[in-house]
């Protein structure tokens, strides 16, 4: 069966990942925005010479395109350039549908905070994701939203191309002049 290496990747940080019976992939408290929030647990201190650690963390990686048998090597890289974790195993890839790998670990400690870059090498193809550990609570939001704005009909001056007039939600434009 002849190799043809993943053509792009679509990287996911959460606490977890399942696979259901279905098929389905069932991602568990994503991280949308990359970034990992840690501060410290009363009573709990991270190990000598880390700054934090999370009790589970998975990092899943969505490989389109590519087909046959390959060797797949993870790593996660370290701000200050370590080998944190590194998995090998191996993928079939199927032309038709999409393959996920992933990493998971628990009680994973960090040495540094800052970007740490996940590396997925399939074949001679490498495809990487940032993600972030950051010291403190993760923000919070400073209030609602402000309510939608009423629906408004605009209309385009032909007089001044590029102005809009704004007319009441419960006015009907002008019928055009033949």
């Amino acid at each position: 069966m002849s190799q043809v290496a993943p053509t792009s990747a679509r990287f996911f940080v959460s606490d977890d990942i399942r696979d259901e019976t279905s098929g389905k992939m069932s991602i568990i408290g994503l991280y949308a925005d990359d970034k990992i929030y840690t501060q410290p647990m009363p009573g709990f201190a991270p190990p000598q010479g880390f700054v934090a650690v999370v009790a589970q963390l998975c990092i899943s990686c969505v490989l389109i395109g590519g087909s046959g048998r390959f060797a797949v090597k993870a790593v996660v890289i370290s701000p200050s350039g370590a080998k944190m974790v590194e998995q090998l195993f191996d993928l079939v890839l199927d032309p038709n549908r999409t393959a996920t790998v992933g990493i998971r670990g628990n009680g994973l400690a960090f040495q540094d905070f800052g970007a740490y870059e996940c590396q997925m090498i399939v074949g001679n193809r490498t495809f990487t994701h940032d993600f972030h550990v950051l010291a403190g609570p993760p923000p919070v939001s400073t209030g609602t939203p402000p309510p939608p704005a009423p629906p408004q009909t605009a209309k385009t001056s032909a007089r001044r191309p590029g102005r809009v007039k704004t007319l009441p939600a419960n006015k009907k434009p002008p019928a055009k002049k033949k």
